[in-house]
């Protein structure tokens, strides 16, 4: 279901695929299609049009959106969240919203919601994985799973959610232990572990003695507590602290980066950032340095890259570490779909990842639209007589 934006007003229509104009409505805004369905605005409200480009759902909601189920999820003028079919009748009320949200209060394919339990059968719910709850009541935790039963009875002062291989860290009377799905301890509780930390990469962190060391599931000790901190296993290592610095440990406890730096982040793709003194680095597995010149600063980005910033400038590392643009961008921004939007002296532009040009470093503003691939750059002065407003055109994604 296009949609076509009309110059005079800046209001929109809907068209079909061959062009025709569906229904004779106009509206201030348009969102996303989604099963026939289109998310229209008129003012300040939303509502949603069908492929007729008939109004089906009023524009009377502050905000519209589609679960992946589906279903439409809206936010009324007074803040309250509701369900809604898609021909418009409500499925879920607003007392009952947070109890969808979290799984206990379901929408099955017929568009009709049952309880998991009753919503007053506990306290609070957690959704944990796809077919399990964490619970409460009076204060003690529990786990039920989709036919409402307890298959952890509810009476733990702490419950950790279950480990993809499902172990299940337990805390009662200030002795920590283990539990499987069946309900059955692969590690008694003990006053030996003070805490148990969720499951990462195999393994979990645990203190004793107020030192940290890791166990697998079965109480088995992989890395001893001798260490004052220490972050989770990821992607078998472990930063650990030594002598008051951060240094690295694989999950067989051999040291693989000396203890010299103030902070080692997870590792992602075989690489974490470390800072030491000031600067920042990047270092692989075997503790090496990535970069013969550190950095000012380093921060890792939603798409599993690194901002370099060197110099008041950016550049960027793909997702094993390495350098891809170098640091001489005032700003850059990943889009996905393998396009940066990126800003030098004062101009913007898009860029792929190996610093191709999609789109010239020389327009005054860049406006990137996630959903078609397409996007809206302007320069200044080429919209006629006035020359403060921005003209430009849509191009299609490469």
């Amino acid at each position: 279901m296009p949609v076509k934006k009309i110059r005079e007003g800046f209001r929109y229509q809907l068209y079909d695929h061959e062009g025709k104009l569906l229904g004779k409505h106009d509206f201030d805004e348009a969102g996303l299609a989604s099963e026939n369905l289109c998310a229209v605005r008129k003012k300040t409200l939303w509502g949603y049009a069908d492929k007729t480009g008939e109004l089906v759902i009023p524009c009377k909601y502050r905000d519209v959106s589609v679960s992946p189920e589906g279903l439409l999820e809206v936010t009324t003028v007074s803040n309250q969240k509701m369900v809604l079919s898609r021909s418009g009748e409500t499925i879920v009320e607003p007392e009952d919203f947070s109890f969808y949200k979290k799984g206990i209060y379901r929408v099955n394919a017929a568009q009709k919601a049952s309880w998991i339990v009753s919503k007053n059968s506990y306290e609070t719910f957690e959704k944990v994985g796809n077919d399990h709850w964490i619970v409460s009541k009076a204060g003690k935790y529990g786990i039920i799973n989709t036919s409402g039963k307890e298959v952890i009875p509810v009476k733990y002062d702490e419950i950790l959610p279950p480990s993809s291989n499902g172990y299940i860290p337990v805390s009662l009377s200030r002795k920590w232990g283990i539990l499987n799905m069946s309900n059955r301890f692969t590690v008694p509780l003990t006053y030996k572990f003070e805490r148990i930390y969720p499951y990462k990469d195999g393994l979990f962190r645990v203190v004793v003695n107020k030192k940290f060391g890791f166990i697998d599931g079965d109480g088995n000790m992989w890395i001893s507590p001798q260490y004052a901190q220490a972050r989770d296993c990821s992607e078998g290592m472990v930063p650990v602290v030594i002598r008051d610095k951060w240094g690295v440990l694989d999950n067989k406890e051999v040291l693989k980066a000396q203890p010299y730096y103030e902070s080692v982040s997870d590792f992602k793709n075989g690489s974490a950032i470390v800072k030491e003194g000031s600067k920042w680095n990047l270092i692989n597995k075997e503790g090496k340095p990535l970069h013969s010149i550190p950095f000012d600063k380093i921060v890792a980005t939603k798409y599993e890259r690194y901002l370099l910033y060197k110099s008041n400038k950016l550049g960027l590392a793909d997702k094993n570490g390495e350098e891809a643009l170098a640091p001489k961008y005032d700003m850059i921004e990943e889009l996905g779909d393998n396009k940066i939007k990126v800003k030098k002296d004062g101009l913007w532009g898009i860029l792929d990842y190996n610093e191709n040009i999609v789109l010239p470093i020389e327009n005054d503003v860049v406006i990137y639209d996630s959903a078609t691939g397409n996007f809206f750059a302007g320069k200044k002065g080429e919209a006629g007589s006035d020359a403060s407003e921005m003209s430009g055109k849509l191009k299609a994604k490469s």
